[in-house]
């Protein structure tokens, strides 16, 4: 089994498609779509199926995706032994949301490639359940993002900071309508609240919901 059909197959996993895995490997999009021939030919399974313009993976895709994983880390590994910071190589995948990766990565990324100038970072901006699910999945070596629980006892989670959660107000309204303690209340407000897939979303319902209030939204 090529090694090369491995990475190629993480490859596209990371870019979410075939055409866009050929231009970061600097392949013929049909070199691509043979290579995943082959390696589904060896594995005796179709590992992608068309939904859409979309290449997703199937069952079998997915059951199989933390052992290629592991061949890949293998490999790295061993090219990496007995090596110094400074000599490690390989990629690493991060995910990250993107407000995290905007305001707290920058410095954490700058260290982070100056003590080892020679391995790749892959970063996957998106929202934090698909982090979390591609932590568990293997598709992401590392993900950095709010804490949102239901982790698997395969994954290591650490806390490394605290942050307030707000709720601002216009100072025009009156003094009535900025009492959100108070329970039981029904208040004819605006609310701004993130898409229902966003992890600042859960606690905001969760407050509500715990306060008896009523609200009329649209997402």
């Amino acid at each position: 089994m090529e090694l090369k059909y491995l990475n190629t197959f993480k490859t596209i996993l990371e870019t979410g498609s075939f055409q866009k895995a050929a231009e970061r490997l600097n392949y013929a999009q049909s070199t691509i779509t043979l290579q995943m021939q082959l390696l589904e030919k060896e594995l005796s399974v179709k590992l992608f199926e068309k939904i859409g313009r979309k290449m997703k993976l199937t069952q079998a895709g997915k059951e199989l995706l933390p052992y290629i994983n592991h061949v890949i880390e293998a490999v790295q590994q061993m090219e990496n032994y007995g090596k110094s910071n400074q000599e490690l190589s390989g990629t690493l995948q991060i995910a990250i949301p993107e407000t995290l990766l905007a305001y707290q990565m920058p410095q954490v990324l700058k260290q982070f490639r100056r003590k080892a100038p020679n391995v790749k970072l892959s970063i996957h901006s998106t929202n934090c359940y698909e982090i979390r699910a591609q932590v568990m999945s293997g598709a992401a070596d590392l993900g950095v993002h709010y804490d949102i629980g239901g982790y698997a006892n395969s994954v290591i989670a650490e806390e490394l900071r605290l942050y307030e959660f707000i709720l601002i107000g216009s100072a025009e309204l009156d003094t009535a309508e900025t009492d959100f303690i108070s329970q039981n209340q029904r208040k004819r407000l605006c609310l701004l609240v993130d898409q229902s897939s966003c992890s600042r979303r859960t606690p905001t319902d969760g407050f509500a919901e715990q306060n008896g209030r009523d609200a009329e939204r649209a997402d």
